[in-house]
């Protein structure tokens, strides 16, 4: 597996903190009083997107400007046979 470029490296630790900023917002509204599951779901659906867009980053691969997981996945699916395994049982 190729190392990342170092020139890239910026961007990885960027769509990385950028996932973990989503999640604390994410665990923080579930402890919270009232119903915010459209928001919690949204923000759990931008911690998966950042990660497979820093994981696509670090492989070199490119990919659309698009926040379709499904898309990602597909991308991320042709690298990682386990992955693709995954992807094959969500799509049964």
């Amino acid at each position: 597996m190729p190392r990342p470029d170092p020139d890239q490296s910026e961007l990885i630790q960027s769509w990385t903190k950028r996932a973990e900023e989503d999640w604390k917002v994410a665990k923080t509204l579930l402890k919270s009083e009232g119903d915010f599951s459209n928001t919690v779901c949204f923000h759990c659906q931008q911690v998966a997107e950042k990660y497979l867009k820093a994981l696509l980053t670090y492989w070199q691969i490119p990919f659309s400007k698009t926040h379709d997981l499904i898309e990602l996945l597909k991308v991320v699916s042709k690298r990682k046979a386990i992955l693709a395994s995954i992807w094959n049982r969500l799509n049964g």
